[in-house]
Parts: structure tokens; sequence; C-alpha cells
């Protein structure tokens, strides 16, 4: 294939000292580095959280103050650089939890999360691929729901349906399925990407009301993109889809094995709603809650079957 997937991950943690005693995040971030560098993997402490490039070239540590601090424990997010599906970055998760797991404590927290972003290389996704997204990510959302915790699964301020975005606001599934449609089908959403296309289908996953408490707050007078409330955060993709689909639903990861899984699940998830999206959706119906875990399974493995991973399944 001519064009291919990259990624990155975010590792929420609610993290303490093992033998350490560490009275502040910094301090513990400084442990937490020295010991990934000793163990071969690359990385700084990004004190505050900048977004630019450089800073997706080796592991970076950041706080992440939506974890409630407990007592010695603190919230850190783990976030990785960009990586290609061939590289060794199954390998790099296991090396970084071995070191978490044998010189501090992870402790389970509800608040913690593990987020997956993606992005089309050396073609970034075009109106159409956004709109085959956004319709697999409405289509299989009850069957993602059963992945997750409750917590996981809609009530959370920073994991909400995208059903519920001001542009849906809450219609049918199959109207939502044909909104995505219309864009594709128009003029603009053909041949070039097409910004007001991509434009499009990032507001009608993405958009929040002027009348929500942030709408409030910032003074919007009309519909607005936030999508980092959402399952799926399109909102990267504004102006010319140069950036990456964010999925957020995913639990926190205790272990490599439950991070790689969330990884591989949203690639071959984004592999098989951009690339066979027929075949993804094709035969199912819109009504009701959508597909269910069977046909998910089923979709997973074309996404699979994409990617070249005859192992899958």
């Amino acid at each position: 294939m001519s064009n291919s997937l990259q990624f990155g991950v975010e590792i929420e943690l609610l993290l303490g000292g093992g033998a350490g005693n560490y009275t502040d995040w910094h301090s513990l971030a400084l442990s937490v580095s020295q010991k990934l560098r000793e163990a071969g993997i690359n990385n700084h402490i990004n004190d505050g959280a900048d977004k630019s490039a450089d800073n997706y070239r080796e592991w970076s540590i950041v706080r992440e103050i939506t974890i409630p601090e407990q007592p010695a424990y603190v919230g850190i997010e783990l976030v990785s650089p960009v990586y290609h599906i061939a590289d060794p970055w199954t390998t790099d998760l296991q090396t970084i939890f071995r070191v978490l797991s044998t010189s501090f404590r992870i402790v389970h927290s509800e608040d913690c999360s593990t987020h997956v972003h993606i992005s089309a290389t050396p073609t970034p996704f075009s109106a159409a691929d956004l709109a085959a997204l956004g319709k697999c990510a409405l289509f299989y959302e009850h069957a993602l729901d059963l992945l997750v915790p409750p917590n996981r699964r809609g009530g959370n301020h920073w994991c909400q349906s995208n059903r519920v975005s001001a542009s849906f606001n809450e219609r049918s599934l199959g109207d939502c399925l044909g909104m995505l449609d219309l864009v594709v089908q128009s003029p603009s959403g053909s041949g070039d990407p097409g910004k007001k296309a991509v434009d499009k289908v990032v507001g009608y996953m993405n958009h929040v009301s002027p009348m929500s408490r942030t709408g409030i707050i910032h003074g919007k007078k009309k519909n607005f993109v936030h999508g980092k409330i959402y399952k799926w955060d399109f909102s990267r993709m504004v102006g010319g889809g140069q950036g990456t689909i964010e999925f957020r639903q995913p639990s926190g990861s205790l272990c490599a094995d439950d991070a790689t899984a969330w990884v591989e699940l949203a690639l071959a998830f984004v592999a098989a709603a951009t690339r066979m999206v027929g075949p993804a959706l094709q035969g199912m119906g819109v009504s009701g809650a959508g597909a269910t875990q069977q046909h998910l399974w089923g979709m997973l493995s074309i996404g699979a079957q994409q990617l070249g991973w005859n192992w899958f399944g």
C-alpha cells in the first residue's frame, strides 16, 4: 500500500515511589526520566506541556492535572514519539512498564485513560476517510463501549459520545450516518481533501454548543470545535487535515499488554474504517444500537489484514 498509518500513544498514570519518597511531581518525574533513560528509553520532562514537533521525537513526561492526587501518588502522562507500525514500539512499551513496575508503584485510578493518536502518511486523511471513520465510530460505538469500564462509556466529561455533539444533537444513528454521507457526496468532498469538507466532518463529530459551560466561559456565539471532550477527537484535522485523529475512550493501562492492546485496536479500527468502509458497514443496517461485538471483531480483523497483521485474532 502506498499510504500507511503512524501513531502516538499517551498513557496516563497515578504513580508513586517504590523505595523512594517523592514530595512533589517534579522529583518523581526526574526519577522516572532517569530510570527510563538507564533502560534505553530516550525521554525528557515536558514541564510546559509543549505541543511542538520536537517533543514527539522521543518519549516525554508531562504532569496530568486531571488525575486527582492521592497521598504519595501523583498523576503523570507518558507521551510517546511518533511511531510507524514497523517500529519496535511494543518492545519500548514492555521496557517502560518493566521500569515502572520495578522502581515505582502504579495505582489503579478510574481517572486514568489511554489515548491513541493516528495519522496517515505520506498523504493525510481525506474528507472521505474522515467521514468513513466518523460513521464507523458511531456505528460501532455500543460494541466499543462494552470493552471499557462504565465510566468510559459516555458519562465522563472527557469521554462523551460523539452522538451528543451540537451538530448531531442526539439524532438517530441513521440520520447521523446520512449527514456524514452527504459531506463526501458533495463536490467539495471528492478529489482533493477539501478544507471545507474536512472541517464539516470535524464539526459534525466535535461541535460544542455556545450555551455549554465552555462556550459561555469563552464567549462563543455559535457552535465551535472542542474535540478533547469526545471519545473520538477529530479537531486536529481542522484547516486541511494535516493532524491526527485521537481515540480517547480507552481506560488506563496498568501494564504493557494493556497499552499494546489499545494501540492495536485503534490502528485496526482506523485501517478498516478508512480503507474498507464498505465491508465494515455492509449488511448490518443503521437502526438501534448499531453493531454487535461480533461485528466489531470482524471489522477489526479486516483492519488487521490491511495492516499485514497475520497473527491478529
